[in-house]
């Protein structure tokens, strides 16, 4: 069954990295790609539910702290796991991290660190 995977990053560059790495997965992935944290929220509205959440942290208007909140909040989205994504990793950052969702990646995601998290996190369901 394919798997459906949501990436929120500001960077076009990054989203389109995200999925060129999926694409060429051997397994069957639906990449879901937005821009800000609005749109994220926006797409949940009217979409199939993703079975993972990519989250940035940095992005404009509301940050990913900001995004996670409010979909933490939502008895529909709650349980949806929320990896973050972020360039600047410090240890307030990584313990914040891991207390509020499903782990981190940092910036720049080597596509084996991608894969590893996502099997990680299937296989936990």
């Amino acid at each position: 069954m394919k798997k459906k995977i949501m990436f929120v990053d500001d960077g076009s560059d990054q989203l389109f990295s995200f999925e060129q790495v999926l694409k060429e997965s051997d397994e069957d992935f639906e990449f879901i790609g937005v821009q800000s944290g609005k749109e994220c929220l926006k797409e949940l509205k009217h979409a199939k539910l993703p079975d993972i959440i990519f989250l940035d942290i940095m992005m404009p208007e509301m940050d990913g702290w900001e995004v996670c909140d409010k979909l933490r909040d939502n008895p529909v989205l709650k349980d949806i796991p929320i990896v973050f994504l972020t360039t600047n990793m410090n240890m307030t950052t990584k313990h914040a991290c891991g207390s509020f969702n499903d782990g981190f990646l940092e910036k720049p995601v080597e596509s084996k660190e991608l894969f590893n998290c996502i099997e990680q996190i299937i296989k936990g369901k």
